[in-house]
């Protein structure tokens, strides 16, 4: 609307005319300004107020439940290719070598068991360095099932883990994972 006026006044011979358009046109200018700060907003970020442990606990849940959803891949290569997106390319033999070994949840017959909850996500010791990686001790259950011949056998596992993850492409990865203990947590 200033704009506006600006030109208006300067296509307009009337002299009475021109000033007050003019006058109207500072106005206008004086008010967008005064109401630019008014309409501005706060922007939230979705790290406000986390500790580096709590951001560590939720990269590592999101990272674990993707990690036992390529668990459930039946061969090798479906596996590594499901495991692909979540872990560095140095990690990827690394990861699926303690997917196979540690992190299968076994059940009576050979099956393997579906994880249907990972909880009590938990960064024991480590923090994150300047470029976001983190290296650190972290601990997590899973509540495991698998189902033959019309019944469930069901498993609850407390982990123990050296882990190591970073933002890469916008999304975070795994650069180490040893899994040091595995044990049912009432044991």
């Amino acid at each position: 609307i200033a704009t506006s006026g600006f030109v208006a006044v300067f296509l307009i011979s009337n002299k009475r005319l021109r000033t007050g358009l003019s006058i109207v046109a500072v106005v206008c200018l004086a008010a967008g300004f005064a109401l630019t700060g008014a309409r501005s907003f706060p922007v939230i970020t979705p790290f406000a107020g986390q500790s580096e442990n709590q951001l560590a606990e939720a990269a590592l849940s999101g990272l674990l439940a993707n990690v036992y959803v390529a668990a459930l891949e039946v061969s090798p290569e479906a596996r590594g290719a499901a495991l692909d997106p979540i872990a560095s390319e140095a990690a990827l033999a690394e990861l699926a070598a303690e997917l196979e070994t540690n992190l299968a949840i076994r059940v009576p017959g050979g099956g393997l068991a579906r994880v249907g909850e990972i909880t009590e996500v938990v960064v024991d010791d480590g923090g994150m360095s300047q470029n976001g990686t983190f290296q650190g001790i972290a601990q997590w259950t899973v509540d495991a099932r698998a189902g033959h011949w019309g019944h469930d056998h069901r498993r609850r596992v407390r982990y123990r883990a050296r882990v190591e993850f970073r933002p890469e492409n916008g999304h975070w990865t795994f650069a180490a994972l040893t899994v040091l203990e595995a044990r049912s947590p009432d044991a």
